[in-house]
């Protein structure tokens, strides 16, 4: 079993990851107004984690693949899988707007209700994918045990 995973160099995949990662961050830091609490992720991601992740991808050869270690891909997993969770929760509008926020005023995620679709269509698609790459991995199944104990709301 391979100890590393290809990002492949498309623009649109990368930028698709490093949205989740900064939506995920946004989660750790809350807000400085007391609407949004810190989400726990008990255990399954941390902060510094994403953070690293996040500069990793944003610095990678836009032409090369992205080599990624099974902990880094298992990181992308738990931030698909809460983000789709804090998407479907009372705290999606309130934390998506910090992420859009940096988009480009003609991006077509700019829009809330566009922005929750697609990232939640995709993030699916994601999941089943990291899930096929990482079968024979027994981390998978306790990160699924894990993140499926997090309730939001």
């Amino acid at each position: 079993m391979p100890t590393t995973i290809a990002i492949p160099p498309i623009d649109k995949y990368r930028t698709h990851l490093r949205i989740v990662l900064s939506f995920i961050l946004v989660n750790f830091i809350g807000d400085h107004n007391g609407n949004i609490p810190p989400i726990s992720f008990q255990g399954t991601a941390n902060e510094a984690a994403v953070k690293k992740l996040l500069l990793k991808i944003a610095r990678a050869d836009p032409n090369e693949s992205l080599k990624v270690t099974i902990e880094d891909a298992l990181l992308l997993y738990t931030s698909f899988v809460m983000m789709n969770k804090i998407l479907v929760s009372k705290y999606d509008e309130l934390i998506a707007t910090s992420v859009l926020q940096i988009l480009p005023e003609n991006h077509p995620l700019k829009k809330f209700n566009a922005f929750r679709d697609e990232m939640i269509f995709v993030n699916c698609h994601l999941i089943t994918n990291t899930e096929e790459r990482l079968v024979k991995k027994k981390e998978l199944f306790k990160l699924k045990d894990k993140l499926a104990e997090i309730d939001i709301d």
